[in-house]
């Protein structure tokens, strides 16, 4: 099922559970490979927002914005998510 965003009640925090969720790939930024997420994510880590911004390793992990996903590295926005029930 596909849902989109602005996020139902209870949507948005289901989404943010799964983005942190160790055992699932997250929602990421298509652009993750393109050499400036990682090199953005390298100068966070120098500062101590790693965590925020980097999961598992993976850069590019899109974070939940009430109208959809929103990616920290270059403000590439995704307006839904495909959710199984």
């Amino acid at each position: 099922m596909k849902v989109r965003g602005p996020w139902k009640p209870g949507e948005a925090e289901n989404l943010v559970a799964w983005q942190n969720c160790d055992w699932v790939h997250p929602f990421t930024c298509p652009n993750r490979g393109d050499g400036k997420h990682k090199a953005f994510a390298q100068t966070a880590s120098a500062s101590g927002m790693a965590a925020a911004l980097e999961r598992g390793g993976d850069v590019g992990v899109l974070a939940v914005h009430i109208d959809g996903f929103l990616c920290p590295f270059c403000a590439i926005r995704r307006t839904g998510a495909t959710i199984s029930c």
